[in-house]
């Protein structure tokens, strides 16, 4: 493997690390709800741009089309984004509010 696969395996393993660490031991010391969504949110996205780094070095788009996604995915994207309702949401809702805004 040439020195730069080297070195983008060590940036994965290092956001899969991060992210790890961000979910188990900041919860464990966290007692306030507020805190501990902030924390779950670093760590949803440093996971999301592991999984970007990962798509990419396989010749794929960063991102994957919204009907490719889970609702789960769809549902992390849509608080990311703010879209009100997104909790009482279907796979087609969020999709369909994703794509107005």
């Amino acid at each position: 493997m040439s020195d730069e696969g080297n070195a983008i395996d060590a940036l994965i393993r290092r956001l899969q690390d991060l992210g790890n660490d961000v979910g188990t031991r900041l919860r464990d010391v966290v007692d306030d709800v507020d805190l501990r969504r902030r924390f779950e949110s670093i760590q949803e996205s440093i996971d999301d741009l592991r999984m970007a780094v990962e798509r990419r070095l396989r010749g794929e788009p960063a991102t994957k089309p919204l009907d490719e996604m889970t609702v789960e995915e769809l549902h992390h994207l849509a608080t990311e984004r703010e879209i009100e309702g997104r909790s009482s949401m279907n796979k087609a809702e969020l999709i369909d509010a994703l794509r107005k805004g």
